[in-house]
């Protein structure tokens, strides 16, 4: 029976990944065999199902745990409930049968129906404004950007880097406006989804980053990627290579192109280089960061902060070409850093510059502005405003919220006394967000994560 159970199991995982691999990486395989090769195969030009990257790492879950024996005996509507419960769905987060099965079985508590709609609703509306407000606004000041650098155009340094910050943030709200949206629809059904995102800017290291940026991916790579190979490498390279491997099909399982291959990488190495580091505080420095002084979490969380929108342009540039100048721009090699417009008034002065550039000057110099003018505010949200958990932090809306919340660093988190609560006061607040939002909707773009 064992070996039945393994061939079954191989059968089952495999036939997830060959469906995943032709929807998603087909025409990615063919365009690199064509372009080392100088083939000229036809592309497939398939269409990818809706939410197949999410639904797939679910059930590879599910047959591994059936495997190790460590699940229940589920009818079949409860397993189809489990892959296509909706408000997950579309962009996570990669639920557990352990964590949701249970759920589904338990109808809500006859008089939690109002409590969860009030809770699930307000949740809902943060989420929204989080994507229209926030993301969407950003995205008119990064798009540009990015689209001059895909057009074969370059950055200069400050511009590159609002660039990359600006979607940094753009991501940041566009991905936790989503994860707040699902599980505020969860409550209103009395389900409580894990926890997908929480405040990751707010990280210390990349450890902490990875167990606060989409949770779930980073807990399924972990579990049914990385430990199984570190268990069968040897202990010199029980650290490098799984993580390595690890991070590299994170980043591919985030599309098809040679910039998420750099975007993997990259990640790996980082995750690796922090591993050493804390490795080395520890053991010859005797010294850990929960000892740190204030100034020591601000650095570390700001060292954290800028290496991550260094990684990010990995993830949003559209072509290695466009990545590799993102990068190049960054360290200034395609410029000292500010506009022509600025650059004239510091080696000229004000006066100096001729009549007839004056116009263009100040054209430039607001070209710089713009997109850090956005910057700024959107960090003070970030650094120092509470996330949607620790606004319901009595309410327990998510599950291990708690925990977390237990966890949590008291640093950069700010304005801790912000709590929702069923009063008139917070109805008018959501009302406001609600009808800001509901305006902004016909010119909302779609979520980043949709195409995955």
């Amino acid at each position: 029976m064992p070996r039945a159970a393994r061939a079954v199991l191989i059968v089952g995982v495999a036939a997830n990944i060959s469906l995943l691999g032709y929807y998603k990486y087909a025409d990615f395989f063919i365009g690199t065999i064509n372009e080392v090769f100088e083939t000229n195969w036809i592309f497939t030009s398939l269409i990818l199902p809706l939410a197949i990257s999410f639904y797939t790492f679910q059930k590879i879950a599910y047959l591994v745990d059936t495997f190790h024996q460590k699940t229940n005996e589920y009818g079949f509507l409860n397993y189809c409930l489990f892959v296509t419960f909706f408000p997950q769905l579309i962009s996570g987060p990669i639920v557990h049968h352990r964590e949701m099965m249970g759920q589904f079985s338990r109808a809500p508590l006859r008089g939690e129906w109002g409590r969860n709609l009030a809770i699930g609703l307000s949740i809902f509306i943060i989420g929204l404004f989080k994507k229209v407000i926030c993301a969407d606004q950003i995205a008119k000041y990064v798009d540009p950007l990015f689209l001059i650098v895909s057009d074969g155009g370059t950055l200069l340094f400050f511009e590159a880097w609002g660039a990359g910050t600006g979607f940094a943030l753009q991501l940041y709200f566009d991905f936790s406006g989503y994860s707040d949206m699902a599980i505020g629809i969860a409550v209103m059904f009395g389900i409580k989804l894990p926890l997908n995102f929480y405040s990751p800017y707010k990280a210390v290291n990349f450890a902490e980053f990875w167990r606060r940026w989409h949770m779930t991916l980073s807990r399924f790579l972990h579990d049914y990627v990385f430990l199984p190979l570190a268990r069968r490498m040897s202990r010199r390279a029980r650290l490098f290579a799984p993580l390595m491997i690890t991070m590299l099909l994170g980043g591919l399982w985030h599309g098809a192109g040679w910039h998420f291959v750099i975007f993997g990488i990259l990640c790996g190495l980082t995750r690796w280089i922090n591993e050493v580091f804390r490795s080395f505080r520890r053991r010859v420095l005797n010294h850990n960061l929960a000892r740190s002084s204030r100034i020591g979490v601000v650095t570390a969380v700001t060292v954290t902060f800028l290496t991550t929108v260094f990684l990010m342009v990995s993830f949003r540039a559209d072509n290695l070409t466009a990545t590799l100048s993102m990068y190049e721009s960054m360290v200034g090699i395609h410029g000292g850093g500010l506009s022509v417009g600025i650059s004239s008034l510091f080696s000229y002065g004000p006066a100096l510059v001729p009549t007839g550039e004056v116009k263009a000057v100040f054209s430039d110099i607001k070209a710089d502005y713009d997109i850090w003018k956005v910057i700024f505010p959107f960090l003070f949200i970030v650094w120092f405003t509470p996330n949607v958990f620790q606004l319901m932090e009595q309410y327990d809306v998510a599950v291990d919220s708690r925990a977390f919340l237990r966890a949590d660093t008291k640093y950069l988190v700010g304005l801790n006394q912000m709590r929702w609560r069923p009063n008139w006061r917070w109805i008018l607040y959501i009302a406001a967000l609600a009808i800001i939002s509901l305006l902004y909707i016909p010119s909302a773009n779609e979520f980043v994560y949709f195409q995955f």
